[in-house]
């Protein structure tokens, strides 16, 4: 039992990490753009990056599941 509880921490850990990963490259990617669709698009991906890391980090912190869908 122990080592599926280590095993979803060490899953959770890697899923905060690429998407903190993916985060960072996108921000550094909008900046260059210039406005427009493309830029808009990467920005609400960007958002959507942000609400899983949310929602991860607050999983992570033990929250409920009402918590965790805004209920």
């Amino acid at each position: 039992m122990s080592n599926l509880i280590e095993d979803e921490e060490v899953r959770v850990n890697e899923s905060i990490i690429v998407l903190t990963h993916a985060e960072a490259v996108l921000m550094k990617r909008i900046k260059e753009m210039r406005d427009g669709k493309p830029k808009y698009a990467a920005s609400d991906r960007l958002q959507e990056i942000r609400s899983a890391l949310k929602l991860i980090k607050s999983y992570e912190s033990g929250a409920s599941l009402g918590e965790l869908i805004g209920q």
